[in-house]
């Protein structure tokens, strides 16, 4: 499985669309519940905060083998 961060933005819409389009399961991180995907090979997970101390990295990366992270600092 591949876990992608920032998968709400443009380069990781796309992404997650030619993965899913590949039969590929992927699991997201997004940041708002209107960023959700509707693909029967996505597994969904919403963190407001990636660099939450809190949040349980264990149980997020579990079963996953590639991380592609595109999460970027935009519109400052």
């Amino acid at each position: 499985m591949i876990l992608i961060t920032g998968a709400g933005g443009f380069v990781g819409r796309n992404t997650v669309f030619h993965l899913t389009k590949n039969k590929i399961h992927v699991k997201t991180l997004v940041r708002k519940k209107n960023q959700l995907f509707k693909d029967e090979h996505i597994e969904q997970i919403i963190w407001k905060d990636i660099f939450d101390r809190d949040n349980n990295w264990d149980e997020l990366l579990l079963n996953v083998d590639i991380v592609i992270h595109l999460i970027a600092k935009t519109h400052d």
